[in-house]
C-alpha cells in the first residue's frame, strides 16, 4: 500500500518474538515491511497492528528469502537467565 501511495517500501523478513495459537511465546518466522522515511528505512508491520515495529522483530533479510532460510539450521537455542542480585 505505502508504494501504491508514492512511498518507497521494501519487503522485510525474520523471526518476531511472539505467542500464536499455543499461547506459548517463542521466536517464529515472519515478514514485515520498511517504509522510507527522509534517509533512513523505518520498519512497519501491519500484521500485528504497529506503525513502527517493535523490538521484538529480528531482521535477517530483505528481498528475497531463499538466502535467509539456511540460517535457520544453524540457530541454537540459549537460555537467558536474571543475573543474581548481590
Amino acid at each position: 500500500m505505502a508504494r501504491a501511495a508514492g512511498i518507497p517500501a521494501r519487503g522485510v523478513h525474520g523471526l518476531v518474538f511472539a505467542e500464536y495459537g499455543v499461547r506459548v511465546p517463542a521466536l517464529y518466522w515472519h515478514a514485515w515491511a520498511e517504509v522510507k522515511v527522509g534517509d533512513g528505512w523505518i520498519a512497519v508491520d501491519p500484521t500485528f497492528d504497529q506503525p513502527v515495529a517493535d523490538a521484538t522483530h529480528i531482521t535477517l533479510g530483505r528481498g528475497t528469502q531463499v538466502d535467509s532460510v539456511g540460517l535457520l539450521g544453524a540457530l541454537a537455542v540459549v537460555e537467558a537467565r536474571p543475573k543474581a542480585r548481590p
